[in-house]
């Protein structure tokens, strides 16, 4: 569904799975889709996507504040 879909949240969702799999490579691979995707749709659509977008970039600025790789899989994690 991640590579089919043209929601980025199922990527975002992916990247958060596998860094808690313990496979950070493949992680930052979807993490990377998910953040071209969101760059996408905000600039095609920003009314819709904006605040989405923003809870994504958010989450991964806070991760890199925290450690010095990409952010924690839980704060990809929709609840």
């Amino acid at each position: 569904l991640a590579a089919s879909s043209d929601d980025p949240e199922y990527a975002a969702t992916l990247a958060g799975v596998l860094d808690d799999a313990g496979r950070p490579l493949e992680a930052e691979h979807w993490r990377e889709i998910a953040a071209s995707r969101y760059d996408e749709l905000v600039s095609r659509h920003p009314e819709a996507f904006a605040d989405h977008a923003a809870d994504f970039w958010a989450a991964w600025r806070r991760g890199e504040k925290q450690l010095s790789g990409p952010p924690p899989a839980s704060v990809f994690h929709r609840g």
